[in-house]
């Protein structure tokens, strides 16, 4: 009996220690149905607007698929590699971030993350106008250029 109660103290304590462990999850993602334009960045040699209705339903419904499951950042993440900023008119609304196998956003003055698969992340690229094989390069403006 005493063993019996021992290993439920310990299942205890190991189901505490997950729980601890375990990461809020983060505020949802919203993108506003206003979205005029995106502009994706693919590192500084190649930078891409979209502006067409279809395309940016495309990506809204890609937002959509991520909008829960967010989790904090404890630590500053590095520099996407891909960089998209979506607009309504001139005004900014939410960037999303692509580098390390993460999908990186700011929400509520917070960093928060997911992690994608590399078929996730090639959707995106795709979706977002990336560059293909070969393409020559096409000049960015400086990043925080409204």
């Amino acid at each position: 009996m005493a063993a019996l109660a021992r290993a439920a103290a310990l299942a205890g304590l190991a189901a505490g220690a997950l729980a601890c462990a375990q990461s809020p999850a983060g505020p949802a993602l919203e993108l506003p149905a206003s979205v005029t334009a995106i502009e994706a960045r693919f590192g500084e040699r190649y930078c891409r607007r979209i502006e067409d209705p279809a395309q940016l339903e495309e990506l809204g419904e890609l937002v959509a698929s991520h909008a829960t499951g967010w989790q904090p950042t404890w630590k500053e993440p590095p520099p996407p590699q891909v960089t998209i900023d979506f607009y309504d008119g001139d005004s900014p609304v939410l960037r999303l971030g692509l580098g390390d196998g993460q999908l990186l956003t700011t929400l509520e003055e917070r960093t928060f993350f997911q992690p994608l698969a590399a078929a996730g992340a090639e959707d995106l690229i795709r979706r977002a106008g990336g560059p293909p094989a070969g393409a020559p390069a096409i000049p960015c403006r400086p990043a925080g250029d409204g």
